[in-house]
This record gives C-alpha cells, sequence and structure tokens, in this order.
C-alpha cells in the first residue's frame, strides 16, 4: 500500500504530461530552460537527492548491518550457553544401603557413590565427607561449616552414567547418645568435579541419620543449602592449579 500512494502519483504525471519545462541556472550565467521528458526528468530529480542523502543512507545500512550482526551474536551465544547446560556432567553423592553401620573397632562406616548423572565426562577432583553431631534440640547451621579435610577424598575420570565407590570411616565417639536420641548425627559433604567444558563445580550432600530405619538409616536434609549443584568460584577447591582435559 505504501509503495502505491509512491508510485500512483509518479505515474499520473507521466502519463498525462509527457514533457514539461525545466529551468537551471548555472554557476555563472543566465537561467537556461528547456523541456525533458517528465519520466528523465524525475529520474534525474530522484537521482540527485540519492547522491545527496548517500551518506545517511549508508550509515543506516551500516547500523542495520551492525545490529543484525549483534542480534545474530546473541541468539547464538544463547543457544551456545544451553547446549552447555544441558551436555554438561553432572556428579552427585549418595550412599550405599543402610547407611551408617559400626565396625568391629566402633567406627562409623559409610560408603559414598559418586555417579556422573550428566552427558558427557567429568574429572572428579575431590569426595569430603564429614559427620556432625549436634544436640537433639539444634538444627545444622543455615550455611554449611564444612571440617578441614581429614585425608579421606577420591578422585577419578568419569564418563556418562559411570560411579565410583569411596568407602569412608569415622570415629564416633557419642554414639550412646545417638542411639538414645539425645544427640542427632549427620553427614555433610561435597564432590568437587571439572566438567568436559573445563568448568568448575560442587556437588553438595547431607544426610541425618534415623536409628529407627534399618533398609536404610540416613535420611535425605531438604534444605539447598546443603544439597545443591553449583559453579565454583576460582580458587574454591583444590584443583585450580590443574588443567583438565
Amino acid at each position: 500500500m505504501f509503495y502505491f500512494w509512491i508510485a500512483a502519483p509518479i505515474a499520473g504525471i507521466a502519463t498525462s504530461f509527457p514533457y514539461v519545462e525545466v529551468c537551471e541556472r548555472p554557476p555563472s550565467g543566465a537561467v537556461v530552460c528547456g523541456t525533458q521528458r517528465v519520466g528523465r526528468f524525475l529520474l534525474s530529480r530522484v537521482k540527485n537527492a540519492l547522491a545527496e542523502f548517500e551518506p545517511a543512507l549508508v550509515g543506516l545500512g551500516t547500523l542495520a548491518i551492525a545490529l543484525f550482526t549483534w542480534r545474530l551474536w546473541a541468539a547464538t551465544s544463547g543457544l551456545w550457553h544451553h547446549a552447555r547446560a544441558v551436555e554438561r556432567a553432572y556428579v552427585k553423592m549418595s550412599h550405599l544401603p543402610p547407611g551408617v553401620t559400626l565396625d568391629e573397632r566402633a567406627k562409623a562406616v559409610v560408603t559414598i557413590q559418586v555417579i556422573n548423572r550428566g552427558r558427557t565426562p567429568a574429572y572428579v577432583t575431590d569426595v569430603r565427607l564429614s559427620p556432625i553431631v549436634l544436640p537433639a534440640t539444634e538444627a545444622l547451621p543455615s550455611r554449611p561449616r564444612y571440617a578441614a579435610p581429614d585425608g579421606q577424598s577420591a578422585q577419578a575420570f568419569l564418563v556418562a552414567s559411570d560411579h565410583i565407590f569411596v568407602g569412608m570411616k569415622f570415629m564416633m565417639q557419642d554414639w550412646a547418645a545417638i542411639q538414645t536420641g539425645t544427640k542427632t548425627l549427620y553427614f555433610v559433604g561435597y564432590v568437587d568435579y571439572v566438567d568436559a567444558f573445563k568448568v568448575r563445580h560442587r556437588g553438595g550432600y547431607a544426610r541425618v541419620y534415623d536409628r529407627h530405619e534399618r533398609t536404610n538409616n540416613l535420611i535425605f536434609v531438604t534444605s539447598s543449602a546443603y544439597n545443591f549443584d553449583v559453579r565454583r568460584p576460582e580458587g574454591v577447591g583444590t584443583d585450580w592449579g590443574e588443567d583438565y582435559g
């Protein structure tokens, strides 16, 4: 419709008046008049207008190209981040039933399973677990306070759906109080890993001991502060001096 309203007057003028008188004044000299065909006259005026506004038109074209390039980059970047989130490794900690047991030396024994539930490989660089014993009336802190590494750790290369088992043993001085219910036993820890895109992550783990359970006595702690999967900031973890991949 827009082009119709432009083309219609031009076509009407061109067909109604085949010739038009044109007068021009040179830079020096008298006015010179003559006749020209309407089509040629209009074409010359359009060419002159385009030449006059050429810098502006070039600028607008350059701006349009830049805008298109930016939008293309933004779309491609979004797809790349989405693909990394979908395809990367997701390493989680769990444990084998029945949970925690005591060995002949009265040490608490927990067998941890570390599994890659993502689609690409991962380098497991650290696996940590610590017992926390609190009075029965006291809850876990709102944020984890992990104990200093005690030498029990593990490293592994896990492809998709691959897993390892890590046996952990701890001295348990308050076992009698835990069994009577005056104190509560928690196990908290984390697994550090590096995905195939060389991004470092940490997956949290937290369970509470239930002395009445026989099938699985370590119950999930429903707190996102303890059970999580996050990207590690620089310096968090022991693997920053290594180049994986």
